[in-house]
This record gives structure tokens, C-alpha cells and sequence, in this order.
């Protein structure tokens, strides 16, 4: 399968994509699944920025890259950023009612502000 990488921290890569255990890397390298501990939500579009920024810094976070991210004042997000409005956001699996909810209101937000203007 293809794999993608991304630099998150010292020592922390993030891999994601599809492979089999014949596939997986060796020497050296420890890979842990952690897909079925985090939700994912895909946020693309003009207004992408201006949403994900309502809710933590995206200073710095260039396309190709990925950090975590204080986030909505309560909860910690990985952030890639694939393109200038292509996001993946992963968070813990119980927060995801939590950040569903939360990208709603600040899509809506967004959405009546720029009706105003």
C-alpha cells in the first residue's frame, strides 16, 4: 500500500496509509496502530483556515506537515495540513462528539459572518 509521513515531534512520525505486516518497516523502527483509538474529520475549502483557526494556532503548520495542536480550549488535535485549505484533524475517539460539534458551530459561525459582511 502507499504510505504517507509526517514529522510531528522529536522522535514522533506519523505514518498513515495501508499496509500489510509483510510491508511494515524493519530495523530499528517501532510502529504502533493507533487507528482505532482516534477519530479523524477532513475540513476542506475556502473557509478551512479561518474555521480551524477559530479554534487553535495554525501558525507555522505548512502544507506537508503535521503538529499537535492546543485546540477549542480542551482538547489536544493532531493537525496535517495537506494543501493551504486541506486539513486532517485526528483526536482521541471520546472527543469526537466533543469536535464534531464544535466544527459545526464554527463552520456555522463562519458562515453567518461572512453573510454579514
Amino acid at each position: 500500500g502507499q504510505l504517507a509521513c509526517a514529522h510531528i515531534e522529536p522522535h514522533a512520525w506519523l505514518l498513515t496509509g495501508r499496509v500489510s505486516a509483510a510491508d511494515a518497516p524493519g530495523g530499528g523502527w517501532l510502529v504502533t496502530d493507533i487507528s482505532a483509538r482516534q477519530a479523524c474529520f477532513r475540513l476542506t475549502g475556502p473557509a478551512a483556515v479561518d474555521v480551524l483557526s477559530s479554534g487553535g494556532n495554525l501558525h507555522g503548520l505548512e502544507p506537508g506537515m503535521a503538529c499537535r495542536v492546543p485546540f477549542a480550549q480542551s482538547v489536544t488535535v493532531l493537525i496535517q495540513r495537506f494543501a493551504a485549505a486541506d486539513f486532517r484533524l485526528l483526536v482521541d475517539v471520546s472527543y469526537a462528539p466533543f469536535m464534531a460539534d464544535w466544527l459545526a458551530d464554527a463552520a456555522t459561525h463562519h458562515a453567518r459572518s461572512e453573510e454579514q459582511l
